[in-house]
C-alpha cells in the first residue's frame, strides 16, 4: 500500500485504504522509515487482527519492533533484507529477529516468505542486531563523515593526497552524498549507536597513547580470521 499525496504537497495514508489492503493479509508488512513507524501504526493498529502477523524491513529492530509492539498485541517478527533496493541477486541475506510475542511458527513463516524470493535468513535478536549494525553500517558512516569533515578543514591538502587516501574517498563517496539522508536515520534510531562509538572512541584514545602498533597488530589479525 503506497502512500498518496495529500493535496498540499506532502503524502498521506487513506484509512479506508488500509483498512481495504490488511483486511485479508496473513502477514501485514511495513516498508517505511523507522522514525514513521509509531504514525503509521496509529492508523494502522484499529485495523489489524491477533491472527496476523506484523514484520517490518527496518535496518535497525529495537525501536520499530518496540513501537510495533506497544500498537499491536498479536505476533511481531521484525526483519532486515541487508540489500536495499539492490534485490536482483540470488542468496541475499535477511535478518529475522522474532518478538516475544511471535511463536516459532511465526518466525518460521517469514523466514519461508524471504526464502522463497531466494533470500538467505538467519535468527538474531533485536539487540544483537542493532548493536553488529551499529558497528557495521552507522559506525563506519559516522568515521567517514568526520574523516572528510576533517579533510575539508585542511588548507592545501592536494599535493598530500595519497593513493589510500583516494581509495577510501571512493569508498564512502556514494554513503555520504547519495545515501547520507538514510544512513543518518538508520543511525539517529539505533540505540546501540553510542555504545559503539564509545568503543570507539576508547580505542582512538589508546591509539594516541602509544598502543597504535597492538591496534594495528589486532586488525591485521582480524583480517588473517577473513582469508
Amino acid at each position: 500500500l503506497d502512500r498518496r499525496p495529500d493535496g498540499k504537497g506532502g503524502l498521506a495514508l487513506c484509512p479506508k485504504e488500509v483498512e481495504k489492503a490488511v483486511a485479508a493479509a496473513k502477514v501485514v508488512i511495513l516498508a517505511t522509515p523507522a522514525p514513521s513507524i509509531p504514525g503509521v501504526m496509529a492508523l494502522l493498529g484499529p485495523f489489524l487482527r491477533p491472527g496476523q502477523i506484523l514484520t517490518d524491513v527496518c535496518s535497525v529492530k529495537m525501536l520499530p519492533m518496540r513501537w510495533m509492539e506497544e500498537a499491536f498485541p498479536g505476533p511481531v517478527v521484525g526483519t532486515h533484507p541487508f540489500f536495499g533496493p539492490d534485490n536482483g541477486r540470488e542468496n541475499q541475506r535477511v535478518a529475522i529477529s522474532p518478538a516475544p510475542s511471535a511463536s516459532e511458527s511465526h518466525g518460521a513463516l517469514i523466514e519461508k516468505l524471504f526464502q522463497t524470493i531466494g533470500c538467505e535468513t538467519f535468527r538474531t535478536t533485536a539487540e544483537e542486531h542493532d548493536k553488529a549494525c551499529a558497528a557495521s553500517q552507522s559506525l563506519h558512516f559516522a568515521l567517514s563523515a568526520a574523516y572528510f569533515a576533517l579533510a575539508k578543514q585542511q588548507k592545501n591538502l592536494e599535493p598530500y593526497i595519497t593513493p589510500s587516501f583516494i581509495r577510501y574517498q571512493e569508498a564512502a563517496r556514494k554513503e555520504l552524498t547519495v545515501n547520507a539522508p538514510m544512513f543518518c536515520e538508520l543511525t539517529e534510531t539505533n540505540p546501540k549507536f553510542e555504545e559503539v562509538l564509545s568503543e570507539l572512541q576508547h580505542l582512538l584514545k589508546e591509539a594516541g597513547n602509544g598502543s597504535l602498533r597492538r591496534l594495528a597488530q589486532e586488525a591485521g589479525d582480524w583480517y588473517a580470521t577473513k582469508n
